[in-house]
């Protein structure tokens, strides 16, 4: 009954505040039905005031990246209609504080680095709540339907020819 299948955190990866990662993957979804998130950078641990800073997920047909402040609220980034059965890259640099001045998220999608909301290639928020955060790759959350999420060159660096492929 429980409709996640997520890997947590990356063998030998804590994220520092202050730090600055690279993180890309390659994605195929069987299906695009709404899910709650196919990737989360994870808050863990306390005081916390976000439980998932940033996630990936499908919303009408439509792959989303996602921001959510502390206190709550969630800000849409960017989105992209995308099919069933296609393979995708997707490439995140994630500057990493505890500030809501300090950390931002910029999107590279099949390798072309993409516009987010706000009209600019990277976006300004907290990145780091609790006592640490890590990222997760999977499938959570879709519900009436059999979903699965392939995931291949999972990848974490410091620039971003580390993690395309």
């Amino acid at each position: 009954g429980d409709r996640r299948s997520e890997c947590h955190a990356a063998a030998g990866f804590q994220a520092a505040i202050g730090s600055q990662y690279y993180l890309g993957w390659g994605f195929k979804l069987s299906s695009a039905v709404n899910n709650n998130a196919i990737f989360q950078w994870k808050s863990y641990g306390s005081p916390m005031t976000q439980n998932f800073p940033l996630v990936i997920k499908m919303v009408s047909g439509q792959l989303q990246l996602h921001y959510f402040p502390p206190g709550g609220g969630d800000v849409t980034l960017w989105s992209r209609s995308i099919s069933a059965n296609t393979w995708y890259k997707v490439y995140l640099r994630i500057r990493v504080s505890d500030s809501t001045s300090g950390g931002s998220v910029s999107l590279w999608f099949n390798d072309a680095q993409q516009t987010l909301s706000n009209g600019s290639t990277s976006y300004t928020g907290k990145t780091f709540d609790g006592s640490s955060v890590d990222p997760k790759w999977g499938i959570y959350g879709a519900t009436g339907t059999s979903l699965h999420d392939y995931v291949r060159h999972l990848r974490i660096g410091t620039a971003l020819a580390d993690v395309q492929f």
